[in-house]
Formats: structure tokens, C-alpha cells, sequence
């Protein structure tokens, strides 16, 4: 063997650190705090309304590719779009697979506050813009 030659074993996963993965999962939760905010308001569902949405379809799929950076896997740039357009199907998925019954568990936890923390923050808004009597009446 060649001394110049690199080997795949001896070279670097990826040129990220795996501490950077976090900030992905902040923004994620960052716009689903907004998201639900923004739900409440039905006159904004053209405007405010899109942008938490597509954040949180962007940032869990960056997440998805920084990931298998630092696994060493590499993703073809032709596949990240259908990442992110069936990002509900393959992020799962992908979580599941490379962390098998650990990764089931983030996947359901991940759901579950999602749909919390959306649902918290829709009752926050109501309660801020329209009082606690609004949400006694219903």
C-alpha cells in the first residue's frame, strides 16, 4: 500500500461535530412553538401561518443530513429534496434504522412534544389575546 494512499477506515466521518446537531432540533421546536402560536389565527394562515411550517419541514431534514455526515454515510445532493418533501416518512424512518429500539423511542417522544408544545402554545395564545373566559366557554 501506497503511504500517500487514504484508506476509508482513517479518514474523518464527517467535517461536522456531532454537538452540532443540536441547534437543528432547537430551531425545529423554535418553530413549532410558532407554529402553534400561529394557528390560533386563521387571518394569517397565508402568511405567518407557512413560514413555521416550512421551517419545520427544513430543519429536521438538516438534521437528518448533518447526522449521516457524522456517520460517515454519504447523501448524494440530488436525494436531499426527497428528504425534505417526504421528510415525515424518511426522517422516522432513518432514526429508526441506524438507532433501532433507542431510535423508536426518539421518534415517539419527538412526536409526542411536538404535538405538545404546538398544543400548549395554540392555549397560550388564546389565553393571551382572548382571556381565560374564552377558554371556559368551550
Amino acid at each position: 500500500m501506497n503511504s500517500t494512499e487514504i484508506t476509508p477506515s482513517k479518514t474523518k466521518a464527517g467535517n461536522s461535530k456531532p454537538g452540532m446537531l443540536w441547534p437543528y432540533i432547537g430551531s425545529y421546536y423554535f418553530f413549532v412553538a410558532a407554529w402553534g402560536f400561529a394557528s390560533v389565527f386563521p387571518e394569517l394562515y397565508l402568511s405567518a401561518y407557512h413560514f413555521p411550517v416550512i421551517a419545520c419541514l427544513i430543519f429536521p431534514t438538516l438534521w437528518m443530513i448533518e447526522d449521516r455526515k457524522n456517520r460517515g454515510r454519504f447523501t448524494p445532493h440530488a436525494a436531499q429534496p426527497i428528504f425534505g418533501y417526504f421528510w415525515f416518512v424518511t426522517i422516522p424512518a432513518y432514526v429508526i434504522w441506524t438507532r433501532k429500539l433507542k431510535g423508536l423511542m426518539w421518534v415517539v417522544v419527538h412526536f409526542a412534544a411536538t404535538y405538545i408544545l404546538t398544543l400548549a402554545m395554540a392555549y397560550l395564545a388564546i389565553y393571551i389575546f382572548w382571556g381565560p373566559e374564552y377558554l371556559q366557554a368551550q
